[in-house]
């Protein structure tokens, strides 16, 4: 089938799709994937779509990584198909969150979470496995906690019992491996 040029949602629609019923290692693999189904794509165009996408490279091979957007009643509108993204959630004071994410899911995560536009969510700084999360007080902390509870394969918090099981943590972050 030759290739033909098609609307930039289209192909990320593709791309999607190509990534979620496939292992996909690197853009060059995923542009030849596109071609073989009728999709031209430039290896820049690709490149942007998998930023865009909240695409990330875990292990070698790209996933998609998206936390759920929802309405202004609470209702889903988008589904989580990488659930077991978060690893760790670690409050530091009463104004930050810092979220450890699989190798190479921190950026995608990030992506995710400002997609999200929760309102406990002031701004966000992202490397390859942390991210560091400003919200505007203890109580939004532990709003953002538990949605990102969600995601996480496992959640493990620190033991608090004068807490609800949902909001224990210590006023201390956790020690966060670095250079991963």
């Amino acid at each position: 089938m030759p290739a033909e040029l098609v609307s930039k949602q289209q192909r990320q629609e593709m791309i999607v799709e190509i990534v979620k019923s496939k292992e996909v290692h690197n853009q060059l693999e995923l542009i030849r994937l596109l071609e073989a189904r009728g999709i031209t794509a430039t290896q820049s165009s690709v490149s942007r779509d998998i930023h865009e996408l909240s695409i990330a490279k875990v292990d070698g091979r790209y996933v998609v990584a998206v936390l759920p957007i929802t309405s202004s009643d609470g209702d889903v509108i988008e589904e989580n198909p990488a659930h077991a993204f978060v690893t760790t959630l670690a409050p530091a004071g009463q104004n930050l969150l810092i979220v450890n994410t699989m190798p190479g899911g921190g950026k995608a995560v990030g992506r995710s979470i400002q997609n999200a536009r929760w309102p406990e969510v002031l701004g966000l700084i992202c490397g390859g496995d942390t991210l560091f999360i400003a919200v505007p007080d203890k109580r939004e902390q532990l709003r953002l906690m538990t949605r990102l509870q969600e995601f996480m394969e496992k959640p493990e918090l620190p033991e608090d019992p004068g807490l609800p099981a949902f909001a224990r943590f210590d006023s201390q972050p956790a020690p966060m491996p670095f250079g991963n």
